[in-house]
């Protein structure tokens, strides 16, 4: 997961555009946040989250994203879809991978959408 460097990055991804030199977000960093879809702790949903509290068990707590994910950013979110695109690449046939890691992405994305197999 990582964020969309048109989100975060609005005057360019460029050194000079990007954390220190202005606020945006630099290719290297990661935004706070949960996957959680929820509010609070999802392990105690309606009460205080404090040493000592009861706590559901996991299987007991509703919203949690079946799908474990970390957190990385745009510049190595990048890196990885170009090895992947490489290697997609070499399993079918192709000596050269098609296309960049945007267009691989939204391959990816079209074929989960449409619930086809992507190995």
């Amino acid at each position: 997961m990582f964020s969309d460097p048109m989100d975060v990055a609005f005057n360019g991804t460029d050194p000079a555009n990007v954390y220190p030199n202005t606020f945006f977000l630099p290719s290297s960093g990661v935004q706070r946040g949960s996957t959680f879809l929820g509010d609070g702790d999802p392990l105690s949903p309606s009460w205080t989250s404090v040493k000592g509290a009861y706590r559901q068990e996991i299987n007991e707590t509703e919203n949690l994203p079946k799908i474990p994910s970390q957190p990385i950013g745009y510049g190595d979110a990048k890196r990885l879809l170009a090895v992947m695109g490489e290697q997609r690449s070499q399993r079918s046939g192709r000596e050269q991978s098609q296309g960049s890691p945007t267009d691989w992405v939204l391959g990816l994305m079209r074929n989960i959408k449409d619930g086809k197999s992507v190995s």
